[in-house]
């Protein structure tokens, strides 16, 4: 997932290594998470029109990336913080360097964390509407949640026995992701 491949290098800056003004700049991404969805949209499209990705699968992933950013260097950040430092700096006793003690000791460490980011990115994607429904048309690219409700008719009444089997299968695939990382989100909550 591109969330990851962005938030966890830079939750990981955030949460153990020292720069000036680390704090700051965290807190102003993580402000980010107050401001309702709603009033980021005319900024976002914005940008979307002006990287000329209006109607693509790129420009929804622009959206999402920017609403679920800060949230996932959050939960991150806190998980990277709470890892012992002493077992990064073993690894670096005998060998290695600050990327491979990265790679080999702290990203096994925070994998409870970062499956539930995972899970929690494809969930805010799955169910994505507002962007969606503003930044593409049928043909661009939409969640299945924006599918689901074009299914709705405001012209006559709608085909329920349709709608109802739509509904279910877009709700499997979450149900079916839960299933196979329940243990891991559990480690997680455990830790």
């Amino acid at each position: 997932m591109l969330i990851l491949l962005i938030a966890i290098p830079g939750a990981y800056a955030f949460g153990r290594l020292e720069f000036k003004g680390r704090k700051g700049l965290f807190y102003a991404i993580v402000m980010i998470v107050l401001v309702p969805e709603v009033m980021l949209i005319v900024p976002v499209a914005q940008i979307v029109r002006w990287l000329h990705l209006f109607d693509t699968i790129a420009g929804l992933w622009l959206a999402l990336l920017i609403g679920g950013m800060p949230i996932a260097i959050w939960i991150l950040r806190d998980n990277f913080m709470r890892l012992p430092p002493n077992a990064e700096e073993a690894a670096m006793v005998y060998g290695c360097t600050q990327f491979s003690a990265f790679r080999k000791v702290v990203l096994p460490l925070a994998t409870p964390a970062i499956i539930t980011v995972a899970f929690l990115s494809f969930l805010s994607a799955w169910t994505e509407f507002l962007f969606t429904n503003m930044l593409s048309t049928p043909g661009g690219g939409w969640t299945a949640i924006v599918v689901l409700f074009s299914l709705m008719n405001p012209d006559h009444s709608p085909n329920w026995p349709l709608l109802m089997a739509a509904s279910f299968i877009v709700s499997l695939p979450p149900i079916v992701f839960y299933g196979l990382i329940r243990r891991t989100l559990q480690e997680a909550l455990n830790f």
